[in-house]
């Protein structure tokens, strides 16, 4: 083989080049910076709805599909959209053309988002907008047992003490637990013990008002 010929014509060009490999490599290792999480240029932005006590299907009717079909109409290079609906919880991730503006498909995103409120279910929170990349994928994933605990104590837990520890961590970036039971108040009138019964059998409050929530 010629270079091997040629290697032991000339060695010391060898033993030469050898060590510039050498000594270039190793420099280029020690100036090379490095990350755990790069970032990376993904164009996915993904929706998060939350409403607490609806289930999965009038997320999917009522809110996740109402955002959906708004988004091509407002939002600029849209390629194609997928959601998850879960009970109180739906996920909208929107996949953009590589050579968008991720930036400023962020903010139309959240313009429209802002505006749909006034269909939503009355209540309703706006939704997080977050840029998918590799630093918002989960790298540690934390669940909460206790013997004697009910799920609402563990959610209040998560919810209350231990998320508010972990969101003090520099670059950490902590969701809202998922699972368990949020407390909640059931009301169960009778219509015979109400006070100030109609003629219909629907039970009225002695005295005060009810109000909702209004959206600016």
């Amino acid at each position: 083989m010629w270079i091997v010929r040629f290697a032991l014509q000339r060695p010391y060009t060898f033993v030469i080049v050898a060590v510039l490999i050498g000594i270039f490599g190793s420099a280029a290792i020690a100036t090379t910076p490095t990350d755990i999480l790069p970032e990376i240029n993904i164009p996915i932005v993904s929706v998060i709805w939350t409403y607490s006590g609806m289930d999965s299907d009038d997320m999917s009717k009522r809110i996740v599909g109402v955002c959906e079909r708004a988004l091509p109409t407002t939002v600029n290079n849209i390629q194609y959209t997928e959601s998850q609906s879960y009970d109180g919880v739906g996920v909208i991730k929107v996949h953009f053309q590589p050579d968008v503006q991720i930036d400023l498909a962020i903010a139309q995103v959240t313009a429209l988002a802002q505006s749909l409120l006034r269909l939503m279910p009355p209540g309703i929170l706006p939704p997080y907008v977050l840029k998918y990349d590799a630093s918002s994928v989960p790298i540690v994933q934390v669940s909460l047992g206790g013997k004697g605990l009910s799920q609402t104590e563990l959610y209040d837990l998560g919810q209350n003490f231990i998320r508010g520890q972990l969101a003090t961590i520099k670059g950490a970036a902590v969701p809202l637990p998922y699972g368990g039971e949020q407390r909640s108040c059931a009301e169960q009138p009778k219509p015979r013990h109400s006070v100030g019964n109609g003629e219909d059998g629907r039970p009225r409050v002695p005295g005060g008002h009810q109000q909702q929530p209004k959206h600016d």
